[in-house]
């Protein structure tokens, strides 16, 4: 069912856990399938310095998160915004098609994660917004400070401070 570099990634992750103190972190959801990813990242002068997840699902989900947060090391918050779903697959050689909606819950959760940062450290993120799709919701503080991001397509994204 998985290629040779999707299954080395999902059964030797890269990045897996929780970063302590991070600058940016995301949860997003897919409710239909159960699948959860959080990604946080560490940002320094503008570049992501490291970058963590979680995965709570399939082996995809934990593939196409390693491969995600493997790709965003080292680039800067505007080109690590720019991944995208099909970056990912192609960078796993190819998802089975009903695995696809990993990598699109992959992307949508490093995005959420850099706009987190922008949030919290107070910086407009005009030239990000300019990326958003409709498939994105623009997102908002909660009264606790969190970031969230309701209605995306395939699921809801929610930023917190707090790891989990």
């Amino acid at each position: 069912m998985y290629n040779e570099k999707t299954t080395e990634y999902f059964t030797n992750p890269k990045n897996q856990g929780d970063l302590e103190n991070p600058d940016g972190i995301a949860e997003v959801q897919n409710p239909t399938c159960g699948d959860s990813m959080r990604v946080s990242i560490k940002v320094e002068n503008g570049e992501i310095k490291d970058a963590r997840f979680v995965a709570n699902g399939c082996n995809a989900a934990v593939a196409t998160n390693s491969m995600a947060t493997e790709m965003i090391i080292g680039k800067t918050l505007e080109d690590a915004y720019k991944i995208n779903h099909q970056s990912v697959t192609d960078a796993l050689e190819g998802l089975p098609d009903e695995k696809v909606h990993c990598s699109s819950l992959a992307e949508r959760a490093v995005q959420a994660a850099i706009e987190d940062y922008y949030i919290k450290n107070h910086i407009p993120f005009s030239s990000l917004e300019k990326r958003l799709t409709h498939k994105q919701a623009k997102l908002s503080k909660d009264s606790s400070g969190c970031c969230k991001s309701n209605g995306s397509e395939g699921g809801s994204c929610a930023c917190s401070s707090n790891t989990q």
